[in-house]
């Protein structure tokens, strides 16, 4: 081997190689240290085995999981040194800072993932996250439930000028809102009645002069408002309505297919990482059950004759757009955002028109889970009456069988 290294004496290059070879046994050392630590190895997984294997989509969310629920945790920490406590530990931080049953559950279940793999690549090591069932959704629950109390006594506390442990100071400080989550949000049939008077009416904005007059505008329309309405009858999700053309509308046997997803990602090199800016994607739908054909109730389908006929004859393109090309997602949560102040109701996000149409549809029809669960395109229907369906008695007392489908 030495005719390939060079060197000015016959010592130079005899000591070359064995210089090389403890140059290389540290620069391993130093690999095998830095290896080792959770934080590296975690991120080396998804930039090597997540990372153009899933969804852009899908990546950015697990990236978002990594970094917030489940990185500010182990700080330190060696892959073999990680034990059932750790991971337990890492999930009770996120459930006493507030996050929804659903954060958790995903934290718990990219770790699950992540240990799965390395367990498999490696026998020899042992898989913490194996048979951990300490975190169920209604375990999750019920703490949150327990630090939404401990939250409003140490509001009342401070509200009484008591002194406050700092526990409590980072309980009342807490930017998260610590919602109940099993409120889901519902429009009742009064914001809808409002919703639906802008929409059709347009709104009036009023002030007061300088003089004390009382002055006001004459009707105005908000842009492509009946979009919103054909959302609250058809119960589409978000990336579907913004990937949905005329062309995939049948008028006259009141069909509509939906085969695209629409969604906005981060933008990134070849290796994964970002590099600022946002890329918009379309491709298939979020699941193999969201690849539907839907059949348009009398309603939504006027809503979609009134967005035609405010474009250009013949235009065949994206029904929710900005001069034929698909309206962006800030855009278009604007534009909803915009309707909900004009009709005052409280903000919400778009998920609650599918939350609303799931919930009015199951009364429709009288409780039938499949029926609603095939047209909104979950692939179980438990899953339908579990996360997105809310019955009560004010629904029962509501007009909602004239709800037409």
């Amino acid at each position: 081997h030495y005719n390939t290294i060079n060197g000015h004496t016959t010592a130079d290059v005899r000591q070359k190689p064995s210089s090389f070879i403890q140059n290389e046994i540290a620069v391993q050392t130093e690999r095998n240290r830095i290896g080792g630590k959770l934080n590296y190895t975690i991120e080396q997984w998804l930039r090597t085995e997540k990372f153009g294997r899933v969804r852009q989509s899908t990546y950015d969310r697990l990236e978002c999981t990594y970094l917030n629920q489940i990185r500010p945790y182990i700080e330190g920490m060696e892959l073999r040194e990680v034990t059932k406590a750790d991971c337990r530990q890492i999930l009770q931080s996120n459930l006493e800072k507030g996050y929804s049953a659903s954060t958790i559950k995903k934290a718990s279940q990219f770790l699950k993932e992540f240990f799965r793999f390395q367990t498999a690549e490696d026998p020899t090591l042992r898989n913490p996250m194996a048979n951990l069932k300490f975190f169920t959704e209604e375990f999750i629950r019920e703490q949150q439930s327990a630090v939404r109390e401990a939250r409003d006594r140490a509001k009342e506390k401070k509200e009484k000028g008591q002194r406050l442990s700092p526990e409590e100071k980072a309980l009342v400080d807490s930017r998260l809102q610590m919602k109940n989550q099993e409120e889901i949000h519902v429009l009742t049939p009064e914001e809808v009645l409002r919703i639906r008077d802008v929409v059709e009416n347009g709104y009036v904005l009023r002030w007061e002069s300088k003089k004390g007059n009382s002055i006001e505008t004459a009707p105005q329309k908000l842009k492509q408002a009946e979009y919103f309405l054909f959302l609250l009858n058809t119960g589409l999700r978000a990336g579907e309505a913004r990937a949905l053309k005329y062309s995939d509308v049948n008028f006259e046997t009141r069909r509509m297919v939906i085969s695209r997803n629409r969604t906005t990602t981060r933008k990134r090199d070849a290796k994964g990482n970002a590099v600022g800016g946002m890329a918009y994607v379309e491709g298939k739908p979020k699941t193999k059950s969201s690849a539907r054909v839907l059949y348009l109730s009398l309603a939504a389908l006027e809503m979609l004759k009134h967005l035609k006929a405010q474009e250009a004859e013949g235009y065949d393109g994206y029904i929710a757009n900005a001069d034929g090309k698909p309206l962006n997602d800030a855009n278009f949560r604007r534009r909803f955002d915009s309707l909900l102040s004009h009709a005052e109701v409280q903000h919400c996000g778009l998920h609650a028109l599918r939350h609303t149409f799931a919930s009015y549809y199951y009364e429709y029809t009288n409780g039938n889970r499949k029926l609603v669960a095939d047209y909104l395109g979950h692939s179980i229907s438990n899953l339908t009456e579990r996360v997105y369906v809310t019955t009560s008695d004010r629904f029962m007392e509501q007009s909602i069988r004239d709800f037409v489908i």
